[in-house]
């Protein structure tokens, strides 16, 4: 396993985690379509679908501000300490973008009012955090070594 995770970059990791999400979002869609079922409280589904989303963007831009900024202080200076990857959303959690995507999902599935896309939601989450972002933490622990290691001690979510 470790020669496969060696061949892959960050990024592509990271590709491979966004595009499970796009793919159980569409089929969570088309199942909604042929198997519709409903939240109970559905003037609750609405207001909550909306807020869901406001947060999920904002989480996801910030998480992707945040990486950006603290990419490029990485290769202005050429020392690094474990307080380097805990910046923004990244001070609490490990992949907020990930989790972000999975709360933006579920707000689509409340603001459809369907249970379907909201599983999918959670089940392309769990596939995620159990394949994708295994990877990316194992190759941030090559590439940064005790560093890493010390912050994801710090940083449990």
């Amino acid at each position: 396993m470790e020669k496969s995770i060696s061949k892959l970059t960050i990024h592509k990791v990271l590709a491979y985690s966004y595009t499970i999400h796009s793919i159980f979002f569409l089929i969570g869609i088309i199942l909604d379509q042929v198997w519709h079922q409903t939240f109970t409280y559905e003037p609750y589904a609405s207001f909550f679908g909306f807020l869901f989303l406001v947060i999920a963007t904002a989480l996801v831009f910030w998480a992707q501000y945040t990486s950006r900024v603290t990419k490029y202080i990485r290769s202005k200076i050429h020392f690094r300490t474990p307080h380097m990857f805990a910046k923004g959303p990244y001070k609490v959690l490990k992949s907020p973008t990930n989790l972000g995507l999975m709360i933006l999902m579920i707000g689509f599935g409340f603001l459809m009012n369907s249970v379907i896309v909201v599983l999918m939601a959670l089940l392309s989450y769990i596939i995620s955090q159990w394949t994708f972002i295994r990877k990316q933490q194992a190759l941030l622990k090559e590439k940064y070594g005790d560093h890493y290691v010390e912050y994801t001690e710090n940083v449990k979510l």
